[in-house]
């Protein structure tokens, strides 16, 4: 699960795409969303986002690797004195938290 914070950053990586393109494609979908009736704006979003999965990270049987849970933006390429920088950014699920045993709570009389 992603943090908030990480939600900003994802949303100012698509706002920053060379050309103002990411902020037209933001424009475009917030937009389309804007007409759908807000009973049923959820439900597209949920739609979208399935058919986006089923196409670009189709269902295999091998288990899951912590790589298929991380996502990568990469930023469009910077050139300056001769070299070329490329940002990514990397966002990935934080490890679920371990309870603690109840017995470790556990005084002895």
């Amino acid at each position: 699960m992603l943090l908030p914070n990480d939600h900003a950053r994802m949303l100012i990586d698509l706002l920053t795409i060379a050309g103002g393109e990411g902020a037209e494609l933001l424009r475009r979908w917030v937009a389309a969303l804007m007409n759908a009736p807000p009973e049923e704006r959820r439900g597209i979003v949920e739609a979208v986002e399935k058919r986006i999965v089923d196409l670009y990270h189709p269902v295999t049987t091998e288990p899951p690797t912590a790589e298929d849970a991380t996502l990568h933006l990469h930023a469009q390429p910077i050139e300056s004195a001769g070299i070329t920088e490329v940002v990514v950014r990397s966002f990935a699920a934080a490890e679920p938290k371990k309870q603690p045993s109840p017995r470790g709570r556990e005084r002895s009389a």
